[in-house]
């Protein structure tokens, strides 16, 4: 079974990532077939990643249907008070 038929059109996301920050964003369906999905997010950190508050990441997931837990792979990138940034996540389902 693949990972988009349980997937709405529309899903909120919400993570802790191993940093300490909370990522919280959406993810739309853009290639069901290719499990690929547009994302849009934004951080809340603490220390040393504190910089990357309030910067509106957007970018492409793709969704791993070959394994049993949810594993998700993102590439996103965002713009704040003339600052670029880029990340590569790569999430898993605990």
């Amino acid at each position: 079974m693949r990972w988009q038929s349980n997937l709405p059109a529309y899903l909120m996301l919400l993570a802790l990532l191993t940093s300490g920050c909370v990522l919280s964003g959406s993810v739309t369906v853009t290639n069901a077939k290719n499990d690929i999905y547009g994302i849009t997010y934004r951080l809340e950190c603490s220390g040393d990643y504190a910089v990357l508050n309030g910067v509106p990441f957007s970018g492409l997931a793709e969704m791993d249907s070959n394994t049993s837990s949810a594993h998700m792979l993102i590439g996103a990138s965002g713009q704040l008070s003339g600052s670029s940034y880029a990340m590569v996540l790569s999430l898993t389902a605990s």
